[in-house]
């Protein structure tokens, strides 16, 4: 089993104690949404890290229920249509990633190599497990049916279809246990209905319990932002898969997505989140640290992407961000932003060196050929 490396986590108190400087590669894109590049010579003058992007006010929050500590390094999927966290497809424990394409509906998996090279060959060649994909309006991936009662490290597909007859409608489609072409995917099993165009879901272990459980912030009848867990039973059985809402948090009424992921290191999962700034077209990409109440910024710029995935991809015990860059050249490249190891934040709350710039590295280009990648 891999083991996980401990973060380094420090907040400063009073000083600027770290900024990522390194700038990003020209043959990306002009801005990098991991870091802020402090000037090398701050004028006498100026305080600490005033320099600096200053973030938009955090949303205030108020939780009701935790989730369950864990080893640091843990991913969920992200809420959209496109964008999420990679799961394992093949049972080889690197982390895959699940696509559709917008030209042929086909539901693919790009297997890892099981080697980080920050190139296209970290992620090669495409294996087309399904058709006919179009009537889906979210796709994500879950270890949802499990095998013999227990869950199992193998992905499940989730789909939420957006047909006249299904609409709203969650489906689990279930790994037959090898990836092997069309044949990858079993059977399709109803596990919910009612869920809305709008809604930010994501999928994450909230308990721990080594099920996935569905989080969802509702987008009608929901003034306070609030989110929801809907825990897994343990028993994969249709309709009864899924337990009754829980109420996790509120606040997160203008968050544009929601994920989860351990950004601090602290051992307890974070509410990654991403809003807007406080300039036109801007967009920050925070967390919320479940452990402390606080809320850091991560970067800003990620206007500038256009689909986020929340991942390993290096196998450090880190979560990376991996963006899709539809500016860059050559055009929408993937492009990951991996983690430093440590997380230290300034004063205001900006931790803009945890997320590394990526220098050039890419998992290749031509990605808006796929509408959804998770």
């Amino acid at each position: 089993m891999h083991q996980v490396r401990p973060i380094s986590r420090r907040v400063a108190r009073g000083v600027l104690t770290a900024v990522s400087a390194v700038a990003l590669a020209a043959s990306t894109v002009a801005l990098s949404p991991s870091a802020a590049a402090a000037p090398t010579t701050p004028t006498q003058a100026a305080k600490a890290g005033e320099d600096l992007p200053k973030p938009p006010p955090a949303p205030k929050r108020k939780v009701h229920q935790k989730p369950a500590p864990r080893p640091s390094g843990g991913v969920s999927t992200r809420s959209a249509a496109s964008g999420g966290s990679s799961g394992n497809f093949n049972n080889d424990a690197w982390p895959d990633i699940l696509a559709r394409s917008s030209v042929t509906n086909e539901l693919k998996v790009y297997p890892h190599s099981g080697t980080y090279t920050g190139a296209p060959s970290t992620y090669p060649t495409a294996v087309t497990i399904n058709n006919g994909w179009g009537g889906v309006r979210w796709i994500g991936r879950g270890r949802m049916a499990g095998a013999g009662g227990q869950p199992r490290a193998l992905s499940d597909v989730i789909a939420i279809e957006n047909t006249p007859q299904t609409a709203g409608n969650m489906y689990v489609h279930v790994h037959s246990g090898v990836l092997n072409g069309t044949s990858t995917l079993s059977s399709k099993v109803l596990i919910s209905t009612g869920w809305q165009p709008g809604d930010l879901i994501f999928v994450y272990d909230w308990n721990n319990d080594g099920w996935d459980d569905i989080l969802r912030r509702p987008a009608v009848g929901n003034p306070n932002g609030n989110t929801y867990v809907y825990l897994h039973s343990k028993v994969f059985n249709g309709t009864q898969t899924l337990l009754p809402a829980q109420l996790v948090i509120e606040g997160g009424t203008y968050d544009i997505e929601q994920n989860m992921a351990d950004m601090t290191g602290d051992g307890m999962p974070d509410l990654v989140y991403l809003q807007w700034g406080t300039t036109q077209n801007d967009q920050w990409l925070s967390v919320y640290d479940f452990q402390t109440g606080q809320a850091y910024s991560l970067g800003t710029g990620w206007q500038s992407t256009n689909a986020l995935l929340i991942s390993d991809v290096n196998k450090d015990g880190n979560p990376d961000v991996v963006a899709r860059v539809p500016g860059s050249t050559p055009p929408a490249q993937l492009v990951p932003y991996l983690h430093s190891g440590k997380f230290i934040a300034d004063p205001m709350g900006r931790a803009f060196g945890v997320l590394l710039a990526p220098n050039g590295a890419n998992f290749g280009y031509g990605w808006s050929g796929n509408d959804v990648i998770t």
